[in-house]
């Protein structure tokens, strides 16, 4: 089954890899917030914040994912 990409991932995949071309860092931020709204965040970081660096980025992207974990355990 394929699964289609969505723009935001496809933005957030090109954001990040003009930041820095960095394989492990680029796929690290995408699969520790996959989810749609998380990716937004992110992006919306990246565009509006102040010292953009690879460790906020993946710390943002660990918190967010970390955060939607714990919303969907607790509503299961």
């Amino acid at each position: 089954m394929c699964k289609k990409v969505s723009e935001t991932a496809i933005l957030l995949f090109n954001k990040l890899k003009t930041f820095i071309n960095n394989k492990d860092f680029v796929l690290g931020v995408m699969s520790n917030a996959p989810h749609y709204e998380d990716m937004k965040k992110i992006i919306e970081y990246m565009d509006n914040g102040q010292h953009v660096t690879i460790e906020k980025l993946i710390l943002l992207s660990l918190e967010l994912g970390n955060n939607r974990d714990e919303l969907e355990k607790n509503t299961d």
